[in-house]
């Protein structure tokens, strides 16, 4: 009788790290990642915030990042380390970038699709992908609104508050909004597009910086 091998493990994507604690322009302390700050150029957008939550998404001009400030010392520029870039960040800085409204308009899903066009997805994956991120962003949209809202009516809320109190926990619940799409997106992918988008993350991090 012939004995069967090992069954080939499935491609695995890595866990979503554990984010540290940071403070804020606010003086709030905000879930995030060690390392802090992250800037990602993705699709010609620049990304710049947190790696749990970046703060803007603007269409950044040549002359616009020469204005930019020198890296403080401890940047981690992907361009000259991407290896110094853990895989769980660069995976969360492209589902906060790729991810546009569950009712997006046709632009909106052509610019999710170019984001992606460089991991070279399949048509059903790249299709399953901006889904799953839509999903992402309807509930991502909902929290921030709330977010909003506390700041309209406490813009410096004293550390005591219950809005101060709202906030971390708002915080906290986008930062396990990312992990857990991140998580879902292997059983969303086929094992094709699971392996191209691993093969895609050391050329993602060429894009970023994480910033100390």
């Amino acid at each position: 009788m012939k004995r069967s091998g090992p069954k080939p493990e499935k491609a695995r994507l890595p866990s979503p790290a554990q984010p540290a604690s940071a403070t804020s322009s606010h003086g709030l302390s905000l879930a995030v990642f060690g390392a802090g700050l992250i800037a990602l150029v993705l699709g010609g957008i620049m990304i710049v915030g947190t790696a749990a939550a970046p703060q803007s998404e603007t269409v950044t001009t040549a002359e616009q990042i020469s204005a930019i400030p020198p890296d403080p010392p401890g940047t981690i520029d992907g361009a000259r380390n991407p290896e110094l870039i853990p895989d769980a960040v660069a995976l969360r800085m492209i589902v906060l970038a790729v991810a546009e409204p569950a009712d997006a308009t046709e632009a909106q899903k052509e610019r999710a699709r170019a984001k992606l066009r460089p991991i070279r997805l399949s048509e059903n994956d790249a299709t399953t992908f901006i889904e799953l991120l839509a999903e992402f962003r309807a509930q991502a949209d909902a929290l921030d609104e709330q977010v909003s809202e506390i700041y309209v009516r406490a813009p410096i809320p004293h550390p005591a508050s219950t809005d101060h109190r709202q906030l971390v926990e708002l915080a906290n619940k986008k930062n396990q909004l990312v992990s857990d799409t991140v998580a879902a997106i292997p059983a969303r992918l086929s094992e094709d597009g699971l392996v191209k988008l691993g093969s895609y993350l050391p050329e993602a991090k060429k894009g970023m910086k994480m910033f100390p």
